[in-house]
């Protein structure tokens, strides 16, 4: 079962966002994922028609859209449509099959679950692998974790799932996304799940 969860539309290019209702796995306890699908397309010959599937976290609705892990299907689309229903069909055995993707994925999400995350980690993070976000990105997301999680990091309990769930909040839910929003979702997701390897 599906439902509707967001869309996007910038006057060129549109998003439009589903999560599974049916289906769920836990990440840690009480803090459960599910798969989501996403479709693009645009005006603008900007973006190909494509189709993705991320995973979305249940407590906050927030997507994790991820390259290197879960899939992505561009489709030919020209005015003769041509093979257009067995690429229909093609994206559906992709979400059929994608469990071994969502097994992996989670693996590395728990041992984020498990590793600490203190001001020290948040400077490596910041300088080794995050350098290229822009700075007010970095600061929304700093203050959203800091703000969020102040009483486990006081107590030396943060864990850098909490980190990196400040970045995809602050990513998937912002008033006025832009394709950027969506592309530093991919790029810190790829990296934090790069990294837990």
């Amino acid at each position: 079962e599906w439902e509707f969860t967001k869309e996007f539309f910038d006057g060129r290019r549109f998003g439009y966002f589903m999560q599974c209702k049916s289906d769920k796995v836990e990440v840690a306890e009480g803090d459960d994922v599910a798969l989501g699908m996403g479709f693009w397309n645009s005006y603008d010959g900007s973006t190909s028609l494509q189709f993705r599937t991320f995973l979305v976290r249940l407590l906050c609705t927030n997507g994790m859209i991820t390259k290197d892990y879960m899939n992505l299907m561009k489709f030919k689309h020209d005015k003769t449509s041509e093979d257009y229903e067995e690429q229909i069909i093609k994206a559906a055995k992709v979400v059929d099959n994608c469990g071994p993707d969502i097994e992996t994925v989670v693996k590395k999400m728990r041992t984020m679950v498990e590793t600490p995350c203190d001001l020290n980690e948040l400077a490596v993070i910041r300088n080794s692998h995050l350098s290229d976000i822009p700075v007010t990105l970095w600061g929304k997301i700093s203050s959203n974790f800091l703000n969020k999680e102040s009483d486990k990091i006081l107590d030396g309990e943060a864990k850098i799932w909490d980190f990196y769930n400040s970045c995809t909040n602050v990513l998937w839910h912002e008033e006025k996304p832009t394709m950027a929003s969506f592309e530093h979702n991919q790029r810190i997701t790829d990296t934090f799940l790069n990294a837990a390897s």
